[in-house]
């Protein structure tokens, strides 16, 4: 039986209003032990940051970061340095990805069968 993990969930963003209150609600109710959310604004113009803030303001788990846009790499290496979870894993803002699949994602880790 696994034992308790701790997640950092990362989110680069830039201009990405239209989905990140939807990712950032799915991220939330990830059934984990631990769960942190580190959303970094890349300079987003659109009300991105306004959108997390309102959020992080209800939710102590999430966390934004703002930087002025240097791009996908420079948000990802600015959440990295802050991220205290066991596990980290990259979230695109815009719902490429599902968080809904993050669980599964990390199960081989959690059972030691990957790193």
């Amino acid at each position: 039986m696994p034992g308790p993990v701790s997640l950092s969930v990362l989110v680069p963003a830039f201009n990405e209003a239209a989905t990140i209150g939807q990712v950032l609600e799915k991220l939330l109710r990830l059934s984990v032990d631990s769960l942190e959310v580190i959303v970094v604004d890349d300079g987003s113009t659109d009300g991105t940051a306004e959108i997390v803030e309102k959020l992080a303001a209800a939710d102590g788990r999430l966390r934004l970061l703002r930087q002025t846009n240097r791009g996908k790499s420079a948000a990802i290496a600015a959440a990295l340095a802050g991220a205290e979870g066991e596990i980290i894993v990259i979230q695109d803002a815009d719902l490429e990805y599902d968080p809904d699949e993050i669980p599964h994602l990390i199960e081989p880790i959690r059972h030691g069968q990957a790193d």
